[in-house]
């Protein structure tokens, strides 16, 4: 996968206040854009995922943790496709049948143990801290993680 940044963003210090959901200021060229990114906010906020920016491609940089673990997803909604991830990214403990969504890469640990996966395809290409994904539907190698993925550190299987 190619890098998704954009040039244009919206971050989450950007949300009001006032109103959970309502945005301060987004400048951007379409309408739909904007609707789009408010969107993708609602959930991160749900999800309790702070420190984020939504490019005009629609792609999330978070500079925090993300912890998706216990959320009871069996997969990320389509309209969300992280980018990178400055920190851990843990998605077990679910039912998720893929990791269409999941972070390019990741600047710390990657966790979707626990979930239902059948193969790791669109897992990220690059980690710095270990990756896990022991106990889903399909037995996964390390070979097809390092396939797939730069792993600095321990790859579970």
């Amino acid at each position: 996968r190619e890098g998704r940044d954009g040039n244009s963003d919206v971050c989450s210090s950007d949300l009001y206040k006032k109103s959970k959901y309502s945005l301060q200021k987004i400048e951007t060229s379409s309408p739909e854009i904007i609707e789009m990114k408010i969107k993708i906010s609602k959930w991160l906020n749900e999800m309790n995922i702070d420190n984020y920016i939504i490019y005009d491609n629609l792609t999330i940089n978070v500079k925090n943790n993300v912890n998706l673990s216990n959320k009871n997803l069996i997969k990320f909604p389509d309209f969300i496709q992280f980018n990178n991830i400055y920190g851990y990214f843990n998605c077990s403990n679910n039912f998720l049948t893929n990791l269409k969504g999941c972070p390019l890469g990741i600047n710390g640990k990657f966790n979707c143990s626990n979930n239902k996966l059948s193969c790791i395809d669109n897992c990220p290409n690059n980690v710095t801290g270990s990756f896990d994904c022991t106990n889903n539907q399909a037995k996964i190698s390390s070979k097809e993680v390092l396939s797939m993925c730069k792993v600095k550190k321990n790859i579970y299987v």
